[in-house]
């Protein structure tokens, strides 16, 4: 039988250039040069779509990642091709159709639910400049889902360094996020209490038995948690923004940390529908910290000046979020959207919406519509900028 890279070469019709197996990280991939048609334009490659599932967290699907555009001058595509196993060339080959796409399209499909990845490559991008969006891309299917592609600007398009910058935050996205996929710690282990001092814990209203509870005891490190449900996170170079709950008590132990004589949320929480947002540095070390009581985030969107998080509300816990967070300043604006059937909570610095802005103004379930998808653990979610916008100003 004909080696891989002979059988890639064939299915491709000997376009290919290289076929070089690596690993990286203790994950085998294989990459693949992929020579351009002398008769395209040089900033014009050739579109790589997902042959299965992007990579998640237990790398259990294979992925395809765009990591270079050139070699030597001469216009290529490099794919890199990643699972737990070797995948095979139909795998490889289908990830290489034959259309070339303009500048910055659609080069990468992401699932429409979003993730670490598709998040640190906009806010990225959101960075360096650009406002990408998240849209569904019919042509692309993830898990038998809908995926999405990143749609641009008229401005966007006209910068030269678009594909440069997308390689760029492409190879940063493998790069970062894949290190804490494969480690399954959001941070190192065993790092010493409290997590974070009394003057901090005050500032960010973080009740003082949790502030004094080491990192692993007051959060649930891995990318998944205990009960398997996703983790809403993503990197910005050497730090980390995650939605994080405690670690599950034994069976029969008190959810109870602080004390329960004091204010709910101010003295004491419970583990069991406690959640809070994290920004920290890869080494475990608490930035900002802001919680989200009886109010746990199931959506997340970053841009250059803020990160944004949500919680469309269910039965067990009926209330809507919108929080927006200040990159540069670290403060954030709770507001809340209160069910017919519930009251709001009383949790300091959190506000009311406005009387005439729903929350399915803002935020809306499902792949298909106007907005940018974003990530979420409840299926495709829509965030619409504008709304955003008004809700907290420009």
């Amino acid at each position: 039988m004909p080696d891989l890279e002979t059988q890639i070469r064939d299915l491709l019709d000997h376009q290919v250039e290289a076929v070089v197996p690596v690993t990286v990280d203790e994950v085998r991939t294989r990459t693949v040069t992929v020579a351009a048609p002398a008769a395209l334009a040089p900033r014009r490659r050739r579109r790589l779509a997902l042959a299965g599932g992007l990579v998640a967290a237990s790398l259990v699907a294979a992925g395809v990642l765009m990591i270079a555009a050139s070699d030597g001058g001469e216009p290529a595509t490099t794919v890199r091709a990643t699972s737990p196993e070797e995948p095979t060339p139909t795998d490889v080959a289908s990830t290489v159709l034959s259309e070339p796409l303009a500048t910055g399209d659609s080069i990468l499909v992401f699932p429409a639910s979003g993730g670490p990845l598709s998040t640190t490559l906009l806010a990225c991008l959101a960075d360096r400049g650009y406002e990408p969006t998240m849209e569904v891309d019919r042509g692309g299917q993830i898990d038998g889902g809908p995926g999405a592609a990143l749609t641009w600007s008229d401005a966007d398009r006209s910068n030269l360094d678009l594909d440069a910058d997308i390689g760029a935050c492409a190879a940063a996205m493998d790069r970062d996020v894949f290190a804490i996929q494969n480690s399954g710690r959001l941070w190192p282990e065993g790092l010493p209490g409290p997590s974070q001092s009394r003057a901090d814990a005050a500032r960010d209203h973080v009740v003082p038995a949790l502030a004094a509870l080491p990192l692993d005891e007051r959060a649930h490190p891995g990318v998944v948690t205990t009960d398997d449900a996703p983790v809403l996170w993503f990197t910005t170079g050497d730090e980390v923004w995650a939605v994080v709950s405690p670690p599950a008590g034994a069976d029969g132990d008190d959810c109870t940390i602080g004390d329960p004589d004091e204010p709910y949320g101010s003295g004491y929480v419970c583990t069991a529908d406690y959640s809070e947002v994290l920004h920290l540095t890869r080494g475990g070390e608490v930035l900002r910290a802001y919680p989200m009581p009886s109010a746990r985030p199931s959506w997340l969107y970053a841009t250059a000046e803020a990160v944004y998080v949500g919680r469309v509300g269910d039965g067990a816990q009926p209330d809507s979020t919108v929080v927006r967070i200040d990159r540069a300043s670290g403060e954030a604006a709770i507001v809340v959207f209160p069910a017919d059937d519930a009251s709001r909570p009383a949790f300091e610095g959190w506000d009311p919406a406005p009387a005439d802005l729903d929350v399915s103004d803002i935020v809306q379930t499902g792949a298909e519509g106007p907005g940018t998808l974003v990530q979420s653990i409840i299926g495709p979610v829509r965030v619409q900028p504008d709304a955003l916008a008004q809700l907290f100003g420009p």
